[in-house]
């Protein structure tokens, strides 16, 4: 049913005392629970799926919901400090620390970046993520990007973006949707949405690493920070094995 014209609520009417409820909704993400609101600020015609957990089994049915106009999300914090309500663009931070993965309970370090490592990977600092009010982000490679294996780029290095191959051009320069979710006694979400959408490192995504782009990558928001010369945005994705943390910077 339509709460208003951009806010729509999903109820599930399944039998059997089911316990647990997953929601998707194409090209948007993923919520959970039994009745849930979605805004959705795009016009167009959404597939919508519902997975559900019982005792016996799960069950998934689909349909679709009708967006009929386009609708500014709202502006506050998180949004607020993103995008100073217009637009902000933010690169990784220039510290040590700003590429960092460890265990999936995050008790330990396996590796991060070092200031030495920083300054050679000049292709993957320069990265440029410009966040505005409308949901939109754009992403600008600089015209180079890290390359390894895991994506088909190899030794370890920078390398032209025409590097990529027709399968993983999408993780290149482009406009992407973002958007904020939880809050509160919920985590603080922010999902990148559409193909190759990443922040950091494009081979890390929701429960795995792979090696080409998905629709979209969700990030766990573990601090929103400023100084008086920088803000800085953290980040944090569960791929499976453990945690690849993130930390983004824009000058204030």
């Amino acid at each position: 049913s339509y709460v208003d014209s951009n806010n729509v609520k999903l109820v599930s009417t399944s039998k059997g005392d089911p316990f647990l409820f997953n929601w998707t909704i194409e090209g948007l993400g993923n919520m959970s629970g039994k009745e849930v609101t979605a805004n959705i600020v795009k016009k167009g015609k959404y597939k919508v799926l519902l997975t559900v957990y019982a005792q016996g089994g799960s069950d998934t049915v689909s349909g679709y919901v009708e967006i009929f106009k386009n609708d500014k999300p709202p502006c506050s914090a998180p949004m607020e400090f993103m995008t100073d309500c217009t637009s902000r663009t933010w690169k990784l931070a220039k510290k040590a620390g700003a590429l960092w993965v460890g265990p999936p309970d995050g008790s330990s370090t396996w590796w991060y970046i070092d200031m030495a490592g920083i300054a050679t990977r000049t292709c993957t600092f320069n990265d440029e993520w410009t966040f505005n009010a409308d949901g939109t982000v754009k992403f600008d490679t600089k015209g180079d990007v890290w390359g390894e294996a895991t994506i088909g780029l190899s030794p370890d290095g920078c390398f032209p973006e025409s590097s990529y191959s027709a399968d993983t051009k999408a993780w290149g320069s482009g406009i992407h949707q973002f958007m904020f979710t939880g809050g509160g006694t919920d985590p603080l979400m922010l999902k990148m949405v559409g193909k190759g959408a990443y922040i950091g490192l494009q081979k890390v995504a929701n429960g795995k690493e792979v090696s080409t782009p998905q629709m979209g990558v969700d990030y766990k928001v573990l601090s929103q920070t400023k100084t008086a010369t920088e803000r800085f945005t953290e980040v944090e994705v569960n791929f499976g094995a453990g945690l690849w943390r993130f930390t983004l910077s824009s000058p204030e």
